[in-house]
């Protein structure tokens, strides 16, 4: 029943009910109700507006003919309106602006006597304009983490990331519509394709997967985060690279030969890879000058070799990976409580044992111990396995992944909320 009948009935019964048994002089007067609320002669206009397919309250609306304002109303808790008596003609119906969503524009309404018209707005919500992009580099079935990755929508780069510790790439906000996604072949590794075109979806993910080959056994080695320490200024310093091998290959022997100005003779060069196929080597000297560093890793029936050298002088510098195990330390005091602790590392004031470092020297940095149960790639282990250093270079990267990855997080779970609020 129409909102225009159905206030017939009611009028009629309260009609019925009040003049029931005496109908003397008030007939009239209840008549004259019925005339002035439902005249016969004029229409109504009524409708919902809803969002999305759900009725929306405190919405205005307004009807107008021929450019001149003839009422204003507002939508109740179900979303509807009502204009009454309205004198047959053509009107239009508009409604005002609803934030975050688009509404039909002016509806034309022909209004005729003793009659309803009905006019809705069905309003929407604009779908998101982004996506995601995201996949995998694997080598011989397994992830391979480091890889370089960019996104490019023509020639142009929009993009660029590494694989995480997973294998796994993601591209966050990325605009819809076709994208290419590029990799840098892995090390030693062979792609039967280096780039693939996706479709991002509005909301939406697009996945480019990589699966590339290497042969078996084979293995590069790299010599990185060249660098020196002062740990005596102006008598010893420490000449120190970080080996590395890809794959990674734990337990592998490494040997080196190390030449310069001014290398402290007695020591010897060599030891087994740690876990994630790395070991640190450094070189105590008392001269400035280059040093070449020749490093040798064997790993089963594969030799494989490494050569780079490092300009020392007096400017202050960094070892990458330092002596951070507890037993090199002493005075160890946290510098943060534990309820502020960025990504679970405990930062630490600290004085070196001899021969690790001048005791003398305060120093701040992290224990390795406490590095490995968070970032263990992070740490080099010695022969025994025990925590040796920190890689600060991998540390960082590790860092790094770990925020963009808290991002792409909370990226996501902010698409997913708005989706459940439309």
């Amino acid at each position: 029943m129409s909102n225009r009948y159905l206030r017939v009935a009611i009028l009629a019964l309260g009609v019925g009910v009040m003049m029931g048994g005496n109908c003397d002089g008030k007939g009239p007067d209840f008549f004259d109700v019925i005339d002035g609320g439902l005249n016969p002669f004029t229409g109504d206009i009524f409708g919902r507006v809803t969002v999305d397919g759900t009725p929306r309250a405190g919405v205005t609306v307004t009807v107008s003919a021929g450019g001149t304002v003839i009422d204003t109303a507002v939508t109740d808790q179900n979303g509807e309106y009502e204009f009454l008596e309205l004198n047959p003609a053509t009107y239009t119906v508009s409604v005002g602006t609803i934030t975050g969503a688009d509404c039909p524009g002016d509806q034309s309404a022909v209004v005729v006597e003793d009659d309803e018209t009905e006019v809705n707005f069905a309003c929407t919500t604009p779908q998101p304009q982004t996506g995601v992009v995201t996949g995998m580099v694997t080598v011989n079935g397994s992830p391979e983490s480091g890889v370089a990755v960019t996104l490019r929508e023509g020639t142009t780069v929009i993009g660029t990331t590494t694989t995480g510790t997973g294998g796994t790439y993601s591209f966050t906000n990325v605009a819809t519509g076709t994208k290419n996604v590029s990799i840098a072949p892995p090390s030693g590794a062979t792609c039967p394709t280096t780039q693939q075109d996706v479709t991002v979806p509005a909301g939406g993910t697009a996945t480019a997967n990589f699966a590339c080959t290497r042969p078996s056994g084979d293995f590069t080695v790299g010599l990185t985060d060249l660098r020196w320490e002062h740990t005596i200024p102006g008598v010893e310093s420490l000449e120190c690279k970080t080996i590395s091998t890809s794959p990674a290959q734990a337990g592998a022997t490494w040997s080196a030969t190390v030449s310069g100005p001014g290398v402290i003779s007695g020591q010897t060069f060599g030891g087994t890879l740690d876990a994630n196929g790395r070991a640190a080597l450094r070189v105590r000297i008392n001269a400035f000058g280059t040093y070449m560093n020749n490093v040798t890793v064997i790993s089963g029936s594969v030799t494989r070799n490494a050569s780079a050298s490092v300009t020392v002088g007096s400017a202050a510098n960094t070892c990458v990976a330092l002596p951070s195990s507890i037993r090199f330390k002493r005075g160890v005091v946290a510098l943060l409580p534990d309820d502020v602790r960025p990504l679970r590392l405990n930062p630490v004031a600290f004085r070196y044992v001899e021969p690790y470092g001048d005791p003398s020297i305060p120093r701040i940095g992290l224990i390795a111990e406490e590095v490995l149960e968070v970032f263990p790639e992070a740490v080099f282990l010695d022969a025994d396995g025990r925590p040796q250093a920190i890689d600060y270079g991998q540390l960082t990267a590790s860092v790094v992944r770990e925020l963009e990855g808290r991002v792409a997080d909370a990226a996501r779970a902010a698409i997913a909320r708005v989706a459940d609020a439309l």
